[in-house]
């Protein structure tokens, strides 16, 4: 985790610096750059997180019992069905990370250049 934000640091400080020795004229992509990753990656992470879970189990169910053929047959093949784990990845958090320092970053060079 921290190499992951050491990375993400790194990186930020890096295309600040680039913002700052060109004058603020990449400011504005680095602002979009930065909400878009922010955007992507909280979406991403919210969603593997298990927020939507419930609903899905809730189709699922309704779906099943919608029809008596397929409420044998999931009666039958329920004990079968097993949950694989979610492969941990911090690639999504890097983007979130990396898009908020990007988002703190050029407001804070905004505030200076302008």
């Amino acid at each position: 985790m921290k190499r992951l934000l050491l990375m993400c640091f790194v990186l930020a400080v890096l295309l600040l610096a680039a913002d700052v020795v060109s004058g603020g004229k990449l400011a504005d992509p680095l602002f979009l750059f930065g909400a878009g990753l922010f955007w992507v990656g909280g979406a991403v992470q919210v969603v593997r997180s298990g927020v939507f879970d419930g609903f899905i189990r809730a189709f699922k169910s309704f779906r099943r019992q919608s029809s008596k053929v397929e409420a044998y047959v999931s009666g039958m093949t329920d004990g079968e069905e097993a949950d694989e784990p979610a492969k941990k990845s911090d690639a999504f958090r890097l983007a979130v990370v990396l898009g908020s320092l990007l988002i703190c970053g050029t407001a804070v060079n905004g505030f200076y250049l302008y």
